[in-house]
């Protein structure tokens, strides 16, 4: 049994609190904004660019997928359960947020020729689990753990062109979800350990 694409409900976390299954009904998600694949390429920043890397480990909320979108309206994937995907992306400041219960954020000033890598984690919410996005770098809690991740998990690859066409249908609520998104870093800029867990700087990439 799968799930369709979270996709089909991001209207609806704007404006109503929605019960959606958890892990224990046994109902696997699957985004149709997702392809499962590794083709080496996938793993390797284009020249000049830089690459993200979305690990999301944990099997909690199995079934349940979350977009990650950028500051600009961008759809990047669906961070599925023990999957991961990346994100060619240019070598400049990006705003990262999660499209859930919650909205979380993380910054990263990304240089060229090199990957990053983010956690996507999940924990229990008052309606459905809240996701939250954290810096995989040097220093970091769970860094030791990074190259364990990659090959735990599943590589899947967005299918940006449907994703970006669901998000261009509907701008008043990318609009609003970015604004609490800004909103939220605004939050972890007056808490430097809070901020520092959801930055990512340039040397951060390998």
């Amino acid at each position: 049994m799968h799930q369709t694409s979270i996709g089909r409900h991001l209207g609806l976390f704007l404006t109503a609190a929605v019960a959606l299954p958890l892990s224990g009904s046994g109902c696997a998600y699957h985004s149709e904004y997702m392809t499962e694949g590794n083709p080496p390429q996938q793993w390797r920043p284009p020249p000049g660019q830089a690459l993200v890397v979305f690990l999301r480990p944990s099997g909690t909320a199995s079934s349940l997928g979350v977009t990650i979108i950028d500051d600009r309206g961008h759809f990047l994937g669906d961070a599925t359960a023990k999957a991961r995907f990346a994100v060619p992306m240019s070598a400049e400041r990006h705003i990262f947020m999660t499209w859930s219960e919650n909205t979380d954020v993380l910054v990263a000033d990304l240089a060229p020729n090199k990957t990053y890598y983010i956690e996507v984690g999940a924990e229990a919410g008052a309606v459905s689990p809240r996701f939250y996005l954290y810096a995989l770098k040097p220093g970091s809690k769970n860094y030791p753990k990074r190259e364990r991740w990659m090959s735990s998990t599943r590589p899947l690859f967005p299918n940006s062109a449907p994703g970006q066409a669901y998000l261009d249908a509907h701008t008043a609520d990318v609009a609003e979800r970015i604004k609490q998104g800004l909103a939220h870093l605004t939050e972890y800029e007056h808490a430097p350990k809070e901020l520092d867990a959801h930055m990512l700087r340039p040397e951060d990439g390998g």
